[in-house]
């Protein structure tokens, strides 16, 4: 299961978390190298990340 899949199964209000939190937040996978920062998120990096394994 990947992070994007488990936040949808936790919180009705999914879609908005991922637009604005980040897996880690939530405990699901580590902050990986490649986030440049929490205050600017940029599509591509986001997916990538959401869609990266639970741990």
């Amino acid at each position: 299961m990947n992070c994007k899949e488990k936040l949808k199964l936790e919180y009705e209000d999914a879609d908005y978390r991922i637009i604005v939190d980040c897996p880690h937040d939530y405990g699901y996978a580590e902050e990986p190298d490649y986030c440049q920062d929490d205050f600017y998120h940029d599509d591509d990096v986001c997916c990538q990340c959401w869609d990266r394994e639970v741990k």
